[in-house]
């Protein structure tokens, strides 16, 4: 796999707890330590899957927003 990075990110927090990049898309997720634990792309269903601190799992759909 051949990564070609074509922005510099500057911004810098200490409070990202995971970062996942879209496997067919130029897309990049990151969760937050005050609301989500964990958050995950699930390409074959077109969904962000999500772990929170409220001991819930998310499932969001990123093509109809629910």
């Amino acid at each position: 796999m051949k990564l070609d990075v074509n922005r510099k990110l500057l911004a810098h927090s200490d409070r990202v707890k995971s970062i996942d990049i879209h496997p067919t898309e130029t897309w990049m997720l990151a969760s937050l330590y005050n609301v989500l634990r964990v958050a995950k792309f699930f390409p074959r269903k077109n969904s962000i899957i999500t772990g929170s601190y409220d001991m819930h799992i998310r499932v969001f759909s990123y093509t109809t927003l629910e």
